[in-house]
């Protein structure tokens, strides 16, 4: 029986995303950043380091690069002999850090504020919550207000003078090796020699547009 153009393109873009998805697993890029932010001690208030509940990382699990609707989109353009020759394959991934953690980032602007006392007072008692906080090499005691309020002026003061300390928490994105455009480049090759395998020639061509976010 006889297919049409939609009935190949989906089935290349099954064919698309099962490619991708195998090498996005293998490449464990989230699940780097979620160990690279535990190495950092960026892990106070537990939000950076738990993605499927905060959000903090996009996307949360190395399984769910692919979950929107137009991650793939597949045109098939030409056909001969009723199979395509010719298809047009957008793959759209979104990708980055919630904005709170991705201004700690080096691909971040340069950025000096003066932050909200309140939340470095929370930050701080996060981090001690043993009961202790360190800071200039003294234990804090953080049951004890007046503490920990002078502590985080002297703190907001510094970030205002000075901006904050850059991480490489985003570096895993752009591995040259095992980063998104990376991970990509792997999969298609093998998608189209199935595809190959399957129609009996090689589909030319594919425009990729990979699209960061920082929410």
């Amino acid at each position: 029986m006889k297919r049409s153009a939609k009935q190949f393109e989906n089935q290349i873009k099954v064919i698309i995303v099962a490619a991708l998805a195998k090498e996005f697993k293998r490449a464990k890029i989230v699940e780097r950043i979620i160990a690279k932010a535990k190495s950092l001690g960026q892990v106070a208030t537990g939000g950076l380091v738990t993605p499927r509940l905060t959000a903090s990382v996009i996307p949360s699990r190395d399984d769910r690069w692919l979950v929107k609707k137009d991650a793939v989109i597949v045109r098939v353009t030409s056909m001969k002999y009723g199979v395509p020759t010719f298809a047009s394959i957008r793959v759209n991934i979104s990708y980055g850090l919630a904005k709170e953690y991705y201004w700690l980032t080096e691909e971040s602007e340069s950025k000096v504020w003066r932050p909200n006392g309140v939340q470095i007072m929370n930050w701080i008692k996060a981090k001690g919550a043993s009961g202790r906080f360190k800071y200039r090499g003294k234990d804090l005691d953080t049951s004890k207000e007046y503490q920990v309020k002078n502590v985080a002026y002297h703190i907001s003061k510094s970030i205002a003078a000075k901006g904050i300390r850059k991480t490489k928490l985003f570096s895993p994105f752009k591995d040259p090796s095992n980063g998104v455009q990376s991970t990509v480049n792997r999969a298609l090759p093998k998608a189209y020699g199935r595809m190959s395998s399957l129609y009996g020639t090689a589909l030319e061509s594919s425009v990729l547009e990979m699209l960061e976010i920082f929410d």
